[in-house]
């Protein structure tokens, strides 16, 4: 299946997680959520987000205020509160290349979570 829209750029050590229908409005069978990554040999690290709409195959960026820390090699999975609300967590990784320039990457001991519903941001559980 190809897809419509405007393709994320090439990356990896990003994340993909599946957003089923029941948490986020306007997309009928649920979207997949790409966040970070990078690109260019890891000389370019990514923070933005984009939604594949699964039901259309078309592609949506979000096109809002950063909504993250940039960062590669994170891990992230959907949170599903009682009260209806769901978050995508973003959790560990880091910046930097580790090939190039050691001394300059840092690893990240933080989490962010990104409310689905209104694509705001959350530093650390609070």
């Amino acid at each position: 299946v190809e897809a419509a829209g405007a393709a994320p750029l090439p990356r990896c050590a990003h994340t993909a997680t599946f957003v089923p229908a029941r948490c986020v409005s306007g997309f009928p069978d649920g979207c997949v959520l790409f966040f970070g990554g990078h690109s260019g040999n890891t000389r370019r690290l990514m923070a933005d987000l984009q939604l594949l709409c699964v039901h259309t195959w078309t592609w949506y960026t979000w096109r809002g205020p950063p909504i993250a820390i940039p960062r590669h090699g994170h891990s992230a999975t959907l949170v599903e509160l009682a009260e209806g609300r769901s978050y995508v967590a973003f959790v560990g990784g880091g910046s930097g290349i580790i090939l190039d320039h050691p001394d300059d990457c840092e690893e990240y001991a933080t989490a962010q979570l990104v409310d689905v519903a209104s694509l705001a941001v959350r530093d650390d559980g609070t």
